[in-house]
């Protein structure tokens, strides 16, 4: 019960520290509306940005070498980066592995000491099954709800 106790508490830190990121400000040294979408969401505004169309990929190499501590190469283009440190990432990342060790080892050692020896493999198995299990309906979850993730993440919800 603390391994999972943990892991909820490492769930509140990632939802508090997506919500802190994202009402953070962003990187300094770009223009402030450089790269933001339309009020319509049409499109990127017309002042200076990475070029969205893959045809031209050495303007957009030399616009993220001008503006490599602005923009991120990762996300849609356009999209700047938040001034908030991904170090932070670290707790939940801790606390979730911390839960994981405090969960998974006591089944281990109760799916070995609680079998009769011929089951044990068994039980393993079974408990490795589990696992799988929860890990494809998170796949699923994951890809039936695609349609809330936006392209750029100031505009989700993720929390």
């Amino acid at each position: 019960m603390v391994g999972l106790c943990i892991g909820i508490v490492a769930i509140g830190f990632a939802a508090w520290f997506e919500i802190l990121r994202r009402n953070s400000p962003k990187m300094p040294g770009c223009g402030s509306d450089v790269g933001k979408r339309d009020d319509d969401g049409a499109g990127l505004s017309t002042t200076p940005g990475p070029s969205p169309s893959p045809t031209a990929p050495a303007d957009d190499d030399k616009f993220f070498a001008d503006h490599e501590d602005c923009y991120s190469q990762c996300a849609f283009p356009g999209v700047q980066m938040s001034d908030f440190s991904v170090w932070w990432m670290a707790v939940p990342f801790f606390l979730v592995g911390t839960g994981e060790c405090l969960c998974n080892i006591p089944i281990y050692e109760c799916c070995y000491s609680q079998t009769p020896p011929a089951y044990r493999s068994m039980a393993q198995a079974v408990f490795l099954l589990v696992t799988a299990v929860g890990s494809m309906l998170t796949a699923a979850f994951t890809t039936a709800l695609s349609q809330y993730v936006t392209d750029n993440l100031d505009d989700g919800h993720l929390e």
